[in-house]
């Protein structure tokens, strides 16, 4: 099992909240000119009118001149009463509703400003900053075809708009159309070339798409216009990390640190990155210094407990994930990962227990179920867990690890035929795994099907040479298929990385003697027994060797 879980941040849905672009809005004082006139009744009339309009003007000007300032300060219920008196002077000024709509948005109430908004539309729908405002709060909102609809309206009077272009695409990453949300960012980096903003979401846009080569390079270009962000370059680690260069990964994870010796999940990434190198104990102790900047953080404990679990560290693993428990103690990943650890301590009653409270938490979460077929079967309980096997494949078909699972409980069970059916199963999503291969293998050998399970260790060969092993099991099918010679070799291939492999040598000897070749069993015999004379006992009670006793007498 794959017992890795990066620490991976949904950013595109936290970082909406605090990238909104208000554009910000004018206002206009209206100028009034007076004229010299000779008086007669009707012009006393008009001047009483003229007087009134210059009155009302005046006190707009200076309402709204209040209300901006009034903003400016944070001081938005005063900003909201000055706009709301210029609209009891004139019900259809924009520019008013547009500063209602601020100072509802900073206010939080976001219907109330929607509604300015909207009104502001209605009197000028021409206007940029209306359009554009609506959509930003209908975002926040999360009502995604207004605000798509709103910026549409925007986009048409400025089609330029580098800010448009970007809260659209931010649209349209929330939708979950991550390719359009793209051509998006892209519309706004070309009017803005180094709008660092754009390029960020577009790398992770990216980056959710597994296209981790493009988003390196966009990161590397928001790096280029600002090094010091320690974010940004924080960005371009991640990208490195999924592109398993890790020695530069680890680089850029220092360079974070530098610009900020406090970014802790800079070290639970570079403490990642030395479990992918193979560096356990670098590992655990980059994951203690982020835990001790951030004592409170859960995943910080999960990934320790991980870390130490790969290490088969699994008490202290435990401790790690105990700890993590106390923060948070409906963290589901957490419980099945300490169920993980009991598990491979063989404290399977416990194990059980663990994983069931994560799926009390969520009955859904498929990796539990693994766990708790893992659980079963270390109980004897075999059926039991096989129903969690299935259980998590009904809940993630294209869960490796259950098909795996339940094909290893299916053979001990020897069912072959159906533990085959399930490691296909896995093949099929995964051809790459060494260890379906290698299992599917053993259950066509152990089913006869000698021929057949030769095919499959030759596949787990192409992907582990280095396990010579499997070598001792394919020569043995090899012989019962009177493969001789082929067996031999296979033998000789492993004994060749193993000169100590005394399984192997026996097995060699058996096939010699398969063969008629007496003096090869003699030799092969005479070796083992100098490496290793416990195996006498084994040779006697060979009826192959029976005419060898001499050698084990």
């Amino acid at each position: 099992m794959n017992k890795k879980r990066y620490f991976l941040l949904n950013i595109l849905s936290i970082i909406i909240i605090n990238m909104f672009i208000f554009v910000s809005f004018y206002f206009y004082k209206n100028s009034v000119l007076a004229q010299d006139k000779i008086e007669t009744k009707e012009d006393i009339f008009y001047d009483v009118i003229m007087a009134q309009e210059l009155f009302s003007s005046d006190t707009k000007s200076s309402l709204m001149s209040e209300g901006i300032n009034a903003c400016k300060r944070g001081e938005y219920e005063k900003a909201l009463d000055k706009f709301n008196k210029v609209i009891e002077i004139n019900t259809d000024y924009y520019d008013a509703w547009i500063g209602i709509g601020n100072s509802l948005f900073n206010l939080g109430r976001f219907d109330d400003a929607i509604s300015a908004f909207s009104k502001a539309t209605q009197i000028d729908p021409d206007k940029f900053e209306a359009w554009n405002n609506k959509g930003l709060v209908s975002l926040r909102l999360r009502k995604y075809p207004e605000a798509i609809e709103a910026f549409s309206h925007a986009i048409k009077i400025k089609p330029d708009s580098h800010e448009v272009c970007y809260n659209i695409g931010l649209v349209l990453s929330e939708l979950g159309k991550v390719n359009d949300a793209i051509g998006a960012f892209d519309k706004a980096l070309k009017f803005k070339p180094d709008f660092v903003e754009a390029l960020d979401l577009k790398g992770l846009a990216l980056a959710q798409m597994r296209r981790f080569d493009e988003a390196l390079k966009v990161y590397e270009r928001a790096v280029e216009i600002l090094p010091d962000d320690d974010e940004l370059v924080y960005r371009k680690g991640l990208m490195l990390l999924r592109l398993k260069r890790y020695e530069e990964a680890v680089n850029v994870f220092n360079q974070v640190l530098r610009l900020n010796p406090n970014h802790y999940v800079a070290l639970i990434d570079k403490g990642m990155t030395f479990d992918e190198m193979g560096k356990g104990n670098e590992a655990v102790e980059a994951f203690d210094l982020a835990l001790k900047i951030k004592p409170d953080f859960v995943e910080g404990w999960n990934v320790k407990g991980l870390s130490l679990t790969q290490q088969s560290r699994y008490t202290e693993a435990i401790v790690a994930f105990d700890k993590a428990l106390e923060l948070n103690p409906n963290a589901h990943m957490v419980w099945s990962n300490k169920g993980l650890s009991q598990i491979l301590l063989k404290d399977y009653q416990n194990a059980l227990t663990s994983v069931e409270k994560a799926l009390h938490i969520s009955p859904d979460f498929f990796p539990a179920w693994t766990n708790k077929g893992i659980a079963l079967n270390g109980l004897q309980r075999s059926e039991e867990s096989i129903k969690a096997f299935d259980m998590a494949i009904e809940l993630q078909p294209g869960y490796t690890k259950a098909w795996i699972n339940k094909g290893e409980v299916l053979a001990q069970l020897q069912r072959y035929d159906d533990a085959i059916k399930a490691f296909d199963a896995a093949i099929d999503i995964n051809p790459n795994m060494f260890e379906t291969w290698y299992n599917k293998g053993l259950a066509q050998y152990f089913s006869n099907k000698y021929d057949d399970s030769v095919k499959s260790f030759d596949n787990a060969l192409i992907l582990r040479p280095e396990f010579y092993e499997i070598l001792n099991i394919k020569g043995i099918a090899l012989t019962k298929l009177c493969k001789y010679e082929d067996a031999v070799k296979a033998f000789e291939i492993a004994l060749s990385v193993n000169p100590m492999f005394y399984d192997a040598l026996y097995n060699m000897a058996c096939t010699y003697a398969s063969m008629g070749n007496k003096e090869q069993v003699s030799n092969t015999l005479s070796k083992l027994i100098q490496l290793n004379a416990s195996y006498k006992e084994k040779i006697s009670q060979e009826p192959l060797f029976k005419d060898y006793a001499i050698l084990y007498q």
